[in-house]
């Protein structure tokens, strides 16, 4: 549009003729108000009647609402720059940021915290929960900082990512209690029917499951046993209680096995 405006001569002391570029009368460009907030979004652009030329910002002055998370403005702040694609990249070229000094200190810490954590992962490569837990937010004095769209201070992301990694832990040990083991060697050697016939491994699985949830909370086995004949009973007088197929079977299996192999012991 300012193109055209030109070539009509809306603005004074600039003409251009029709075949002319635009560039040739317009080499700087100021954007006012322009708003780095999508991810598609870049600060560059292309004339329509120019192809092959890409304007891009080379001056720009941020600022951040306070609401928002440390995160989206470390992304907003990148977007002023832009991939140059397939046009040739100018010598010396950079972009000049203009940023609050107290905003910038904080970039800078929270890029820094990124770079390492980064670098972590490449040398030590963890899970998720992990990954998290390993997150040294008063280190960097980043205590007070939100990130995430839900707007999570950097500090509880890292203690889920311990309560994450201990109940992952929790877990992990549940199956090597001696127990369930006991339990699953009499899933699978177990007999019924006429036909003498024995558990698919689909049914050693969903058993397993559903006892296993009675050891999560590290109870201990006769409390385990107490908790597995009440719902026996309650699943017997009602089986509207019941959310599977499994669960009163798994049960009653899992009192035999009790009885048989860990009572009389």
């Amino acid at each position: 549009q300012t193109a055209s405006r030109t070539r009509r001569g809306v603005f004074a002391g600039v003409s251009l003729e029709d075949d002319a570029p635009f560039s040739s009368v317009c080499s700087h460009c100021v954007v006012i108000g322009y708003n780095l907030t999508r991810r598609a979004m870049t600060a560059a652009f292309t004339p329509k009647d120019e192809p092959n030329v890409l304007c891009k910002l080379q001056y720009v002055i941020f600022t951040a609402p306070k609401k928002l998370t440390i995160d989206a403005v470390s992304q907003r702040i990148t977007r002023a720059s832009h991939d140059f694609a397939l046009h040739v990249v100018p010598s010396e070229y950079s972009v000049d940021v203009a940023i609050r000094s107290e905003l910038l200190d904080l970039l800078k810490k929270y890029r820094e915290l990124e770079d390492d954590m980064v670098e972590t992962q490449r040398k030590e490569r963890a899970i998720h929960s992990i990954f998290r837990k390993q997150i040294c937010v008063y280190d960097s004095d980043l205590s007070d900082v939100r990130v995430s769209k839900r707007g999570i201070f950097l500090t509880e992301l890292s203690a889920t990512g311990r309560r994450q990694y201990w109940r992952e832990q929790r877990e992990a040990d549940v199956d090597e209690n001696e127990y369930l083991i006991g339990f699953k060697s009499y899933l699978k050697s177990y007999k019924y029917g006429p036909n003498v016939e024995s558990y698919t491994e689909s049914t050693i699985a969903q058993y397993y499951f559903e006892i296993r949830l009675y050891f999560i909370s590290d109870a201990e086995i006769d409390r385990v046993v107490e908790c597995v004949k009440v719902n026996v009973e309650r699943f017997e007088g009602d089986r509207s209680l019941l959310r599977n197929g499994n669960e009163l079977n798994a049960a009653r299996r899992f009192l035999e096995y009790y009885e048989k192999e860990v009572a009389p012991a």
